[in-house]
């Protein structure tokens, strides 16, 4: 070990005991090589560049302007080659930095190869185990080589920096879609005015068990179990799951429709419709009419807390559901506000169990499918890690944040083969 190597350990253990202990006992990740072929010396890690072969400075202050200037306070998630570290301590105004470490082994590697000790030795610094942490502090800044590399332990936090680091994409995406959505609201006026209202299902089965169907993979197989018990439940359909459940003459009482894309969500209703005419369809404004006008029965409106409805909420005033990006999440809402005692979840795979894509076979699935070899990766009910998007990574997060907003509530997540679910038991009882 080199005399560097030696200092940095020293001031890891003296700072943070309890943390070095892990650190020195960890396995770092491999494959290790060093890029020679560019500007600079670059560390690559299983395949994941640390800091870029042409600018490392230049890189960590790019990513230190996610951080306000004037900030006194700071999160940085990974380490890296210290560089994002030291642009941070740079600022005049920065009193405390907290490094999250996000995998052992990967920080006992760079604490033998690189010299860290300017930034450990900085009393402002505060070294934190992410694979102990659940929550995300702000402001802050990542070292995106770090995410990718995170221990199993620590891939909740990863989840929700992801999640958080892609918002302002996905809102600026929405936003795009505006213009769409007011139109395919003006064409749906006339049903809004006649159709009823979600909040007419508020408090309509209090203390019920409600099944609700999500359009992943693992949803076909468990049609068995929702036809033997189908009487014992509510069942609310997102429409992704429609057709899956009438193949196996499944009906759902319920089904939620709200995404603006005509082309996506009208295969989910090419099917005989008559058989649903004692179903109610509840809706988004902003569904294409041609969704609406071919429903056989009952449909009932809802809205969001998005500005797009404030008109509507003055004119004919709707009750809101929950959003956090997927339509499983109205669903949920949904099952809660009519007084679930029990949510039992089927096909709320946020991922692509055994490479599979979708419930719906035969449906427009070539951006999921493109999406899975991108290397996103969750862990599914076994431990073991399943090709999944960013997407549906943040959007199991916001379900995670529903479930434990709702803690009077048993949420049961039906097959082990999709991700896991924080705040949801399994079946035979045990907790993800």
């Amino acid at each position: 070990m080199s005399e560097i190597a030696q200092q940095n350990l020293q001031l890891l253990t003296a700072r943070w005991p309890e943390l070095a202990a892990r650190v020195t006992a960890a396995v770092a990740p491999e494959p290790l090589q060093w890029s020679d072929d560019s500007r600079q010396r670059a560390l690559e890690v299983a395949g994941h560049r640390l800091w870029s072969a042409f600018g490392a400075q230049a890189e960590a202050q790019l990513q230190a302007e996610r951080i306000p200037p004037d900030s006194e306070h700071a999160w940085i998630y990974g380490i890296g080659g210290g560089d994002l570290i030291r642009a941070v301590l740079q600022r005049p105004a920065i009193r405390k930095v907290n490094v999250v470490v996000l995998n052992h082994g990967l920080v006992h590697l760079l604490l033998h190869l690189l010299d860290q000790r300017d930034w450990l030795a900085d009393p402002r610094v505060e070294l934190i185990d992410g694979e102990c942490e659940q929550q995300t502090g702000t402001p802050f800044a990542v070292v995106p080589p770090c995410l990718a590399l995170c221990s199993t332990h620590a891939i909740p936090l990863r989840d929700r920096l992801v999640q958080a680091l892609e918002t302002p994409f996905q809102s600026a995406r929405i936003d795009r879609r505006e213009p769409l959505r007011k139109a395919q609201i003006q064409s749906n006026l006339q049903l809004i005015a006649t159709d009823g209202d979600v909040a007419e299902l508020f408090g309509s089965a209090p203390g019920y068990e409600v099944f609700v169907a999500v359009a992943g993979p693992t949803l076909r197989r468990s049609g068995n179990w929702i036809g033997r018990h189908r009487d014992q439940g509510i069942l609310i359909a997102v429409d992704g799951a429609l057709r899956p459940l009438l193949d196996q003459r499944l009906i759902p009482d319920i089904v939620l429709s709200v995404d603006d894309n005509r082309d996506t969500v009208l295969p989910y209703f090419a099917a005989d419709l008559s058989i649903c005419r004692n179903s109610t369809l509840v809706y988004a404004p902003v569904v294409h009419h041609d969704i609406l006008s071919a429903w056989p029965g009952r449909r009932l409106a809802t809205y969001t807390w998005e500005p797009l409805y404030a008109e509507l909420r003055e004119t004919h005033p709707r009750g809101e559901l929950f959003i956090a990006g997927s339509v499983a999440h109205r669903a949920v809402d949904l099952a809660c506000r009519m007084g679930a005692a029990r949510v039992r979840l089927f096909g709320a795979d946020f991922g692509f169990p055994s490479g599979q894509i979708h419930a719906n076979t035969d449906g427009p699935l070539e951006f999921y499918a493109n999406a899975a070899k991108a290397g996103a990766t969750a862990l599914n009910g076994h431990g073991e890690p399943i090709a999944t998007m960013n997407n549906f990574n943040g959007y199991r997060v916001g379900l995670e944040q529903y479930i434990a907003a709702h803690p009077e509530v048993d949420f049961i997540n039906m097959s082990r083969d999709g991700a896991r679910i924080q705040g949801a038991r399994y079946p035979d009882g045990d907790s993800a």
